[in-house]
């Protein structure tokens, strides 16, 4: 198997999740390849891999040992930059995870579509440190970005989002019309997207005073989960209607 190949069999075992399976091709890859874009490449899925089967430190290990590489493309930095960012974010260390998705976002400035792709997540960081503002401003770029390059399920999704915002400031009533507004296009997606959207809007109406929506929203949410074997989010959205 060619070197290109060995990394192709393993971001497609990757992305089946057979992590354990794609390891070792990673491994030999990395061991092998000797362009720096592709050794990068190599790298980033290496370090998501390892992630997900619990070794955090090294995947973040790897990830910052391929951004030191010299003759990186800015895309390539970028991508790799964003790469650790979800990775730190998924361990809780917030301030180091905003260094990164800045970086990414800096280095990306050739790719508008994966800048807004990561200021979805970064406002995420900024809403769980009530940096509301910050969240709000990054959601609103991304939706301009999306809706430049025509992704009318992504500006749906971020207008979802920017009515979270809405509801941390308080602001019920808007928080209630962009999340409703957005909602047939997130619906067309999937039902598990539609679901997922539900349990926030519940949460609206929860704040609202409106208890009794709230809760035959969250059992709706709760059946389409069942019905879409997402046990964790069913359980989410039952301990919801329980509180």
């Amino acid at each position: 198997m060619t070197d290109e190949g060995l990394y192709e069999r393993a971001l497609a075992l990757s992305n089946q999740r057979r992590y354990r399976d794609a390891r070792p091709l990673l491994d030999e890859a990395a061991e092998v390849e000797h362009d720096p874009e592709r050794a990068a490449r190599i790298a980033g899925t290496r370090a998501y891999v390892l992630t997900q089967l619990g070794e955090p430190s090294a995947g973040e290990r790897i990830c910052r040992e391929a951004l030191a590489m010299p003759r990186l493309s800015d895309h390539t930095r970028g991508v790799l930059a964003g790469q650790l960012a979800s990775l730190l974010s998924h361990q809780g260390r917030m301030d180091d995870a905003l260094e990164a998705f800045d970086l990414a976002i800096t280095q990306l400035v050739d790719d508008p579509l994966a800048q807004a792709n990561l200021r979805m997540n970064r406002s995420v960081l900024y809403m769980q440190r009530s940096e509301l503002d910050a969240a709000a401003a990054d959601l609103e770029l991304a939706i301009s970005a999306f809706r430049d390059v025509g992704q009318p399920v992504e500006v749906a999704e971020a207008q979802h989002n920017l009515g979270y915002v809405r509801l941390l400031r308080g602001e019920l009533v808007e928080a209630m019309s962009q999340m409703a507004s957005a909602r047939p296009q997130i619906a067309a997606v999937s039902v598990a997207n539609a679901a997922i959207g539900d349990v926030d809007r519940a949460e609206v109406l929860r704040e609202a005073g409106l208890v009794r929506d709230a809760e035959q929203l969250l059992a709706s949410a709760s059946d389409a989960f069942g019905r879409e074997r997402m046990p964790q989010a069913r359980a989410e959205a039952d301990l919801q209607r329980a509180r």
